[in-house]
């Protein structure tokens, strides 16, 4: 005995294996939002490639450079300074930044760290070289902590 009926493979959800397409349509273009977990095929484009990450690095890193400076040059206490370009922007981006979140606070650090080490102004806020680091450098120990546990699952 064999049957009429052919397999048609129809198209899965990756997240939850829920059946996304009909045998009418097996793989509906484009592919719609999962119904039961959510999963989304417009953001979960691959993203954590090195033509995607190494331009961010070089752009966080800039900006980095750019509030270290800015940091160095300030005449306000330089703790507001530090915290405000330290743990503030730190800890979103490495929560925002699945397939970055190692790479990104770490470039951002860098270049952050770079500029305070290079242009610390003596008239600032006459703080010296180790709180600014040691601030920024806590700051990023935070960020990776909180990319870890929002990102490992």
């Amino acid at each position: 005995m064999t049957s009429d009926r052919t397999m048609i493979s129809v198209f899965k959800c990756p997240a939850c294996n829920a059946a996304l397409g009909t045998p009418e349509r097996p793989t509906p273009d484009p592919l719609p939002p999962c119904p039961q977990c959510g999963w989304n095929p417009a953001k979960a484009r691959d993203r954590g490639g090195v033509g995607y990450l190494v331009p961010r690095a070089v752009v966080w890193s800039l900006f980095g450079a750019a509030t270290g400076f800015l940091t160095a040059h300030s005449l306000l206490l330089a703790l507001f300074a530090v915290i405000g370009f330290g743990p503030v922007v730190l800890v979103p981006l490495a929560f925002a930044s699945r397939s970055g979140w190692f790479l990104l606070p770490l470039s951002y650090s860098v270049g952050f760290i770079a500029t305070l080490l290079r242009f610390t102004d003596p008239t600032g806020a006459g703080v010296g070289w180790q709180f600014p680091v040691v601030a920024v450098l806590g700051s990023l120990l935070l960020a990776w902590l909180v990319g870890w546990l929002r990102h490992s699952r």
